[in-house]
């Protein structure tokens, strides 16, 4: 692929990087294993961006990264790979101080 190579990692938009080449756009997420072997997960919005790009996204899936690296591309993997739907639900802690426990701090 030509063009220019522009990194959106930071930007929580479903792919790792963006290549522009004019008027076209390509869509690259990429995945690492630790061995040659192993599935991998995409969040909710990898795979909705995945389905919604169809032929402009590809997965880059990064084999025996301890070792010596092997890449595969799958051009279009929501078309053409079954993936399961798995839900979580998380429990989230917090902690809260009154004003009235900041005001007593504050007096002493």
């Amino acid at each position: 692929m030509d063009g220019i190579l522009v990194d959106t990692r930071e930007r929580g938009c479903g792919y790792d990087f963006e290549i522009l080449n004019g008027e076209l756009r390509s869509y690259i997420e990429v995945k690492g294993l630790g061995g040659n072997t192993g599935g991998v997960m995409f969040t909710n919005k990898e795979w909705q961006v995945a389905k919604e790009k169809t032929d402009k996204y590809y997965l880059v899936i990064v084999h025996n990264v301890n070792d010596e690296a092997e890449v595969n591309i799958i051009q279009n993997p929501s078309g053409k790979i079954s993936a399961n739907k798995n839900i979580f639900t998380s429990v989230q802690i917090n902690w809260s101080v009154s004003q009235s426990e900041i005001n007593n701090l504050l007096s002493l």
